[in-house]
């Protein structure tokens, strides 16, 4: 189960598109995670949005393990009827 108040380097927004957050405060950070969408594949223009996902995925998960941090757990919500998948990641080993 993820801590309370961890910042997450990618979230989903309404219209289930991926969004960076990017800041200086995940510096330092014990825990931060990934938003993922998790029905990217039956999206209606599937192709661009996939892209997306994949670019911000890539760039979050890039910068966490360049940064020491690893990935701890999975897990899947409903947030607003939206299906949303969430990486939890955890500095150090």
């Amino acid at each position: 189960m993820a801590p309370h108040g961890v910042l997450t380097l990618v979230h989903v927004d309404s219209e289930s598109a991926p969004r960076r957050n990017i800041s200086s405060k995940f510096l330092g950070q014990k825990h931060l995670s990934i938003e993922i969408p998790t029905d990217v594949n039956d999206c209606s223009a599937a192709l661009p949005h996939s892209r997306g996902v994949a670019r911000n995925d890539r760039w979050a998960f890039t910068e966490a393990l360049r940064l020491g941090y690893f990935v701890d757990e999975f897990s899947r919500s409903t947030i607003n009827k939206q299906s949303i998948g969430k990486y939890l990641l955890s500095y150090g080993s």
